[in-house]
């Protein structure tokens, strides 16, 4: 796998633009964290049946927290694939193929991957902080009317699954209507929740 990036006025080498894509895109201050994920992905696409032999990471595209990598195969384009990175996670926001079949056939490969990946920065998140799937927990939410925090709890028992299932139908009855909404009481929950959010582009059921 050929690995390249772009590079500009400012950022004239692989190595500055490497530098760029750590400090400004992951926050890690990190590049040789940068080199690696990158390497990696190339590393799993070059075992995987994804027709790509070429990728070029852009990371000066969008908003600060959005990168772009294109495909390709024999010096054609495959796809021009849009990541964020959200909380800590990075997920596939588009994908641009030059066929849609090619998108049938293979952008499934890439998917798992990235899923894969975040699922298990999310199990890393919940061993840091104590947590295991089949733990029965007891939590705490806090309600919110007009935006502002109330008196009013309540709460909700079972295993974190279980929890989070419960706390999204919750929010959904409310609508977030008139800044009506709950929020979990343990910041450390309300993080794990958010991450599994971002992990599923925004929705709790993927």
């Amino acid at each position: 796998m050929r690995r390249s990036a772009v590079i500009n006025d400012t950022y004239t080498c692989y190595e500055d633009t490497m530098c760029f894509f750590s400090d400004k895109i992951l926050h890690t201050n990190d590049v040789e964290f940068a080199e690696e994920f990158y390497c990696k992905l190339g590393d799993y696409l070059d075992e995987s049946k994804y027709p790509c032999t070429k990728m070029t990471l852009n990371p000066f595209y969008g908003s600060g927290n959005e990168f772009v990598i294109t495909f390709k195969y024999d010096n054609k384009e495959v796809c021009r694939c849009v990541f964020g990175v959200i909380n800590e996670l990075i997920v596939i926001k588009n994908a641009y193929y030059t066929e849609n079949c090619l998108k049938e056939m293979f952008h499934k490969i890439l998917k798992e991957y990235f899923d894969s990946l975040n699922q298990a920065k999310i199990n890393i998140k919940m061993s840091n902080y104590g947590f295991k799937d089949n733990d029965e927990k007891e939590v705490t939410l806090d309600y919110y009317d007009d935006y502002a925090k109330t008196d009013t709890t309540a709460i909700l028992k079972g295993t974190l699954n279980e929890i989070f299932d419960k706390y999204t139908k919750m929010n959904d009855r409310l609508k977030y209507c008139n800044g009506s909404y709950y929020k979990f009481n343990d910041k450390k929950i309300e993080e794990i929740y958010r991450l599994i959010i971002s992990n599923s582009k925004g929705n709790y059921y993927p």
